[in-house]
This record gives structure tokens, C-alpha cells and sequence, in this order.
């Protein structure tokens, strides 16, 4: 499929989150010594958040540099995950808030929070900045980037849109008039090409059952009982479909349920108000003509104060 506008793509969404969430942990990982003082303590002082705040946005835009080098496109998109995620919540509501628990481990530490607080920071400025050169962003509670891109992928079927992120879960909401582009190797996987790989199935249905059935790294929970654990996706699929045996296929049917409904992001809470954010968001053009500006105003040492003044009594 040609893009109308003549760019390799009418519309980029890109996975800023994870793209700022990697970026700021090559950051945090060489910051320790600015970070921490002789003792081993947090340090507190502006110029040291600042630093890490500046670095973390700097090595985002670079990134973004990168893609637009590689890629053209009139219209570039951030996409941001807000939580408490309503797939969560659904699984949750339907099933037992008592008995559907996923064990979370959490570094709870003083550089943790302060390394937190300062990629928040980040995405603030980014998020404040973009719209300056025609990069809106779009974060909305409930709704991870993935969510987000699955929606902006079926918004403009007419058009060329490439998803960017190197998410493995992002190529199963690949549509036909979508692409994915990996933010590491800047391959790109299409819709055809994909589906062929998982029995000619819709490579959304084809997730959502595949990981209803056998758990996820998304916190989903194995609910085909270990008696079919081991036998291929598409022997399960079929049997599910022809309805055989669900007393010896499912360990836990109600589970599988819950699952299976927390996909439809069409149901979410607030879809209409995302999809109005999704649309507004895609009207910039991008203006790469003054992207150097956001790049010299990384530098000028000013440019967090306002962050760091709404958030520094959390720091101490």
C-alpha cells in the first residue's frame, strides 16, 4: 500500500513509552555517580535531576532523529501507557479481585523512586515540548501504548500507518493498510507476511486466544488445564471453535472468559474520548525544520525547573 502523501507513511505512532523507558535506563544505569554521593545516599540537588531528566529526553529525541531518518512521514504520534490498565481491571471485575492475583516485585528504594519520578519528569517535557514541532502526544488512563496502537492502526484504514515500537506483542495489531517498524533494527513486518505465520489467522484473534489459553508475559494466567498444555495452538483453537470437550480442555473457564474480554479495547471505558485524542493528535504536521531548537533547549539548564518545582517534595 502507497502512502497518499508521498512519505513512506501517512501517520507514524510511535511506542514512546517504551522507547523512553529504554532510553532512561542506559541513562540510570551510567548515572550513579552523579546520583549517589560518596556515602552511597541520594543526592538531592536540582542540577543532578536535572541532568538525569535532560539525558533521558535527549537520548529519547535522538531516537526519534533516527526513525524519521529512516522513515518519512507527515504526521508522528507518541503513544504513552497510563495505569492502573483497565485489561486489569476487567479480568479482575469479571473474575475475583480476591482470586486473580499476579505477583508483582517492585524495587522499592530511594535511587528507584528518585530514577522514577525523573522519567516521569522526562515524559512531562516531552509530552509539554512535542506539540512544538508537530508531535502530540496521547496518553489516556486505563490505556497502554499497545492499546492505543491497536486503535490507531483501524482509524485510518485509507492510509499508510506505520506502528512503531520493538514490542513483541505489536505486530499481532497489524491491519492491512498498517506496518510495524522496529525501533532497534528498523525491519519491517507486514500484515500478509505475519498472518501467514499463525495459520492464516487474523494476527489479533490469533493473540488473544493464544494468550488466553496459555498465559502471558502480560500477567494473563494459564487456563487450559497441563492435560492440553502441550498440544499445538491450532489443535486447541480447533477445539475450542468446535466446542469439544471444555470439561478436560479448561482448567479454569471463567478465567479464560475474563481473559478473553479484557481484548475488547472497543469496550473500554472512555473509547469515544480516545478516539477524539487519537484523531486530534494525528492533524500536526511535523516541523523538522525547528527540532533543533527542542535539541539546544535540552542544554540550556533552565528547562526543568518547572518539573522539578510541582514534583521535588516527593524527592525528599
Amino acid at each position: 500500500m502507497n502512502s497518499v502523501c508521498g512519505k513512506d507513511y501517512d501517520f507514524i505512532f510511535l511506542d514512546a513509552q517504551i522507547i523512553l523507558t529504554r532510553n532512561h535506563s542506559m541513562v540510570s544505569s551510567k548515572i550513579d555517580s552523579l546520583l549517589l554521593d560518596d556515602e552511597g545516599n541520594v543526592n538531592h540537588q536540582f542540577w543532578v535531576f536535572n541532568e538525569i531528566v535532560r539525558q533521558s529526553v535527549a537520548s529519547f529525541w535522538f531516537s526519534v532523529r533516527k526513525l524519521l531518518k529512516a522513515y518519512s512521514t507527515n504526521r508522528l504520534v507518541f503513544l504513552w501507557d497510563k495505569s492502573p490498565y483497565y485489561k486489569s481491571q476487567i479480568i479482575e471485575d469479571i473474575y475475583n479481585q480476591d482470586t486473580y492475583k499476579v505477583d508483582r516485585v517492585y524495587e522499592n528504594t530511594e535511587r528507584s523512586w528518585t530514577l522514577f519520578l525523573a522519567r516521569q519528569a522526562a515524559r512531562k517535557h516531552i509530552m509539554n515540548f512535542g506539540p512544538k514541532f508537530g508531535m502530540n502526544s496521547v496518553l489516556r488512563r486505563g490505556y497502554e501504548a499497545d492499546d492505543l496502537a491497536f486503535l490507531a492502526a483501524r482509524m485510518f484504514p485509507k492510509y499508510k500507518v506505520g506502528l512503531a515500537s520493538h514490542d513483541s506483542d505489536w505486530p499481532f495489531y497489524l491491519t492491512p493498510n498498517a506496518e510495524i517498524i522496529n525501533t532497534m533494527s528498523f525491519k519491517l513486518t507486514y500484515y500478509d507476511e505475519f498472518r501467514e505465520r499463525l495459520m492464516g489467522m487474523d494476527p489479533y484473534q490469533y493473540v488473544i486466544h493464544s494468550h488466553s489459553f496459555y498465559g502471558s508475559h502480560n500477567n494473563l494466567l494459564q487456563t487450559v488445564s497441563d492435560q492440553y498444555y502441550k498440544q499445538s495452538f491450532e489443535d486447541t483453537y480447533r477445539m475450542f471453535v468446535e466446542g469439544k470437550d471444555y470439561e478436560h480442555l479448561f482448567s479454569d473457564w471463567k478465567l479464560f472468559v475474563a481473559q478473553m474480554q479484557s481484548w475488547n479495547i472497543f469496550g473500554f471505558p472512555e473509547i469515544d474520548e480516545v478516539w477524539k485524542q487519537l484523531w486530534e493528535a494525528s492533524t500536526s504536521p511535523i516541523q523538522m525544520g525547528t527540532a533543533v531548537e527542542w535539541i539546544d533547549d535540552l542544554y540550556n539548564g533552565g528547562s526543568y525547573s518547572y518539573v522539578y518545582e510541582d514534583i521535588k517534595s516527593k524527592l525528599t
